[in-house]
């Protein structure tokens, strides 16, 4: 999605030639109208002003500036990527956490206070419309949320993500480095956010467009920032990211295979890559059960079978799988107190891989890569001995190592992937794509945002 920077504003010309006389004098030829009109308006400068009558502030537009900021939140994480003025703006991760406070988070990573507006139930004004409520509410989202005794896991239950799906937004948002840089507004305390939002892996996109409908502005830092999304909002559905990578990579290919191991589902997912756009051609294989929620599960139980009594939260056993190693198909992993729990986790992966519905999965992919390429992607494959470990057992199984395609960033791969959709969107026909649109795009709403697309400071 290019970004037009605006043109500056036209400067005055008028001004004195360096290489003029330094006495004052012109070589231009002034008219006797043109005199007689200066010495007009040198009498009208010196005429008195009436008292009581404030002149004019002059004003200045801003241009509006957009970002495109590309969201992935997921029940286990929030992966997002910023893009202003032909720069990508890495954000950091957060743990799909959340918590609500009584008061501001301060300085708490992650940590903003909303301001939202939802019209009463019952009261109308005298035009008879709903009564706007307006509220205030404080939140943290991210590892920092955990530090409070009453967060929310989006894992903790089915509809955790549906129901503050805008406040993991809201997070990320406030998680962008330097957020004042993309903002606009001439006060340093009172800002504008302008917002071009494209998000993955939406169940209903019409439920998050009436969530940030009411949700007028974000304070972080201090900083009051009002919240503009634009017209310009896409949602993708799960894997797009991830197919227009593989697309790239097999031009030559009518469809290929994508293999999503999230928090919850061990996903296999059919693409058509002959369009512009992939589109999903088959029915999705929804391992449900099978994602790395019920490995950890696997890998506490292997760790607590022994002399020590110490409980592991599943945190720490995040950690101890992140920190692992896969070299030389052996598997190399220590635990908190410095033990060799290299066995112990070797064994809850293959136990996963045979008792979970993530044996489905692996028979699965075994039988397409024989005659397909397939995408791996998905934060579960960011841990060195689940990668190692399946695609091991898939190549053991007869599987084609050239149709396994591990991308180096398999967590990041489906922002990335919709960047690279998005960038070039000039050449593309929406019509033509399956993208869910949030919003009506016509000519009247186009010229109405226009409209709304500058705004007006006082000097």
């Amino acid at each position: 999605m290019p970004r037009k920077k605006s043109a500056d504003a036209e400067t005055n010309n008028d001004v004195l030639d360096p290489e003029s006389n330094i006495n004052g004098t012109s070589e231009e030829v002034i008219s006797d109208e043109s005199q007689n009109e200066n010495d007009f308006q040198n009498e009208l400068s010196q005429q008195p002003v009436a008292t009581g009558i404030k002149p004019k502030k002059e004003s200045q537009k801003e241009p509006y500036r957009p970002f495109l900021l590309i969201a992935d939140l997921g029940r286990s994480s929030c992966k997002s990527l910023a893009y202003f003025e032909g720069q990508e703006i890495a954000v950091d991760k957060l743990t799909s956490c959340v918590v609500k406070l009584e008061s501001s988070p301060g300085n708490d990573f992650g940590g903003f206070t909303l301001g939202l507006e939802h019209p009463h139930q019952t009261q109308v004004d005298e035009k008879g419309k709903p009564v706007k409520v307006k509220t205030e509410e404080h939140w943290v989202v991210g590892d920092r949320a955990l530090a409070y005794s009453n967060a929310t896991m989006m894992t903790s239950s089915s509809n955790a993500k549906v129901e503050n799906f805008h406040i993991l937004l809201m997070g990320v948002i406030s998680a962008i480095p330097n957020l004042k840089d993309l903002s606009s507004g001439k006060s340093q305390k009172n800002r504008t956010l302008s917002i071009d939002l494209a998000t993955l892996s939406i169940a209903n996109a019409s439920e998050l467009k009436k969530q940030l409908k009411h949700c007028k502005y974000i304070i972080v830092g201090g900083i009051k920032y009002r919240l503009n999304f634009t017209n310009n909002t896409h949602s993708f559905v799960e894997g797009h990211g991830a197919a227009i990578k593989g697309k790239a990579q097999f031009s030559d290919r009518k469809t290929l295979f994508l293999c999503d191991l999230g928090a919850g589902t061990f996903q296999i997912a059919e693409f058509s890559i002959l369009n512009q756009l992939p589109s999903k051609k088959s029915r999705d294989s929804y391992h449900g059960g099978g994602g790395i929620v019920s490995l950890k599960r696997e890998v506490t139980k292997a760790l607590s079978n022994g002399d020590s009594s110490e409980y592991l939260t599943q945190t720490q056993v995040a950690a101890i799988l992140e920190s692992s190693r896969w070299e030389n198909e052996n598997l190399q992993v220590f635990g908190f107190d410095g033990s060799d729990v290299s066995d112990k986790v070797a064994y809850a992966i293959n136990q996963w891989l045979t008792e979970s519905p993530a044996q489905f999965a692996l028979e699965q992919l075994v039988t397409i890569s024989r005659h397909s390429p397939i995408i791996f992607c998905g934060g579960g494959f960011e841990i060195p001995p689940v990668k190692g470990i399946i695609e091991k057992r898939i190549l053991d199984s007869g599987g084609n190592k050239n149709n396994l395609i591990f991308p180096p960033n398999p967590g990041l791969i489906g922002i990335t992937g919709v960047l690279d959709y998005l960038i070039p969107s000039e050449e593309i026909s929406p019509e033509s794509s399956n993208i869910v649109s949030l919003h009506p795009t016509n000519a009247l709403a186009h010229n109405n945002q226009e409209k709304q697309n500058e705004i007006e400071l006082a000097v």
